[in-house]
């Protein structure tokens, strides 16, 4: 599968191969509903389907094979464990299960380093103050922008505790755009 090594030792040697980009992937689905006609296994062997939200065109459909799910937990958790998380730690998971395809996806990357995942999932911030205390969460998975909803929450509800008290030690940020804004 791909290309082979002695093919590809460089950046540029990329250019030399067919790559797919998002509109192809919307061609193909709308031409052979629902998967397209890049689906890798049997439809009998699909084991997960992820589901776009459509935010920036037409929702897309994700195929997975029990092998797809399982190496794309693999490669996760190395990018994870690169972060800090690993065995030892309790991450509470804040990302969407329902409108985009990293929800399930993201947890199961953090099952696959080790750490114990609380899945949350979006809203409900006061639960989640609360839950972070009550459970020792030791870090948490959520988009850049959500901490500091967590610190205005914290401010507005909670006035004699500050956003360290959470015993928060790594933060996990996806989702959306902006980790490279200084703001964040």
């Amino acid at each position: 599968m791909g290309a082979p090594a002695r093919l590809c030792r460089r950046l540029d040697d990329l250019a030399g191969h067919p790559l797919i980009n998002k509109e192809m992937l919307r061609q193909s689905q709308r031409a052979h509903p629902p998967f397209g006609d890049y689906l890798a296994a049997a439809e009998s062997e699909i084991a997960r389907i992820h589901r776009t939200s459509g935010t920036t065109g037409t929702a897309m459909n994700l195929a997975l094979s029990r092998r797809d799910a399982e190496q794309t937990a693999i490669v996760g958790a190395r990018a994870q464990r690169a972060s800090g998380l690993g065995p030892g730690h309790r991450v509470v998971h804040c990302l969407n299960y329902r409108l985009w395809m990293g929800g399930f996806t993201d947890h199961s990357t953090l099952e696959a380093t080790g750490a114990t995942v609380v899945p949350f999932g979006v809203g409900e911030t006061q639960l989640l103050i609360r839950t972070i205390g009550e459970l020792g969460i030791t870090a948490i998975s959520c988009t850049p922008s959500y901490p500091q909803v967590l610190e205005q929450v914290i401010a507005e509800h909670y006035p004699q505790m500050k956003p360290r008290d959470l015993g928060l030690r790594l933060g996990l940020f996806g989702g959306e755009s902006g980790l490279d804004d200084p703001e964040f």
